[in-house]
């Protein structure tokens, strides 16, 4: 096996590390009760009502795994859902007030756990990881347009 084989290997194991390490410091650190793709959903509901198969299109999962996080989400207060008045199989789902409060508080946790991940990186350092995820944002786009 060649040497750039070697290091793309270890690079696909070190990512696949990073993500289980992050979700794992979310659950321990940030919310046992809300989960990572809940948090992701309610701060998709910020900018006011959305369509379940809009959530669904723009976090990338399917429309039933949206309504299983919104089962959740209303369960616990943080969202309400409603059909839509116009065609009633439209479901839509809305942040409430205690959603935005519990959003606010997960958003100032995780700024602090980020913070912590790059404690002692020089600013080019995180200069160049910006560009590295910049990358592999563009990377990310380019391959959902296929």
């Amino acid at each position: 096996m060649n040497e750039e084989h070697q290091l793309k290997n270890e690079l696909a194991r070190t990512f696949r590390k990073v993500v289980k390490e992050m979700s794992y410091l979310w659950s321990r650190h940030i919310d046992k009760s809300l989960s990572m793709a809940q948090f992701m959903v309610l701060r998709q509901l910020r900018g006011g009502p959305k369509k379940v198969s809009d959530l669904a299109e723009a976090l990338e999962l399917t429309s039933g795994a949206i309504t299983a996080k919104a089962d959740k989400l209303v369960e616990k207060g943080y969202a309400k859902r409603y059909r839509g008045e116009d065609d009633r199989r439209v479901v839509y789902l809305e942040i409430t007030e205690r959603g935005l409060s519990e959003l606010r508080q997960l958003g100032e946790q995780q700024t602090e756990l980020v913070e912590s991940l790059f404690a002692g990186l020089s600013e080019e350092e995180i200069r160049e990881h910006l560009r590295f995820f910049s990358r592999m944002l563009n990377n990310m786009e380019h391959l959902g347009e296929e």
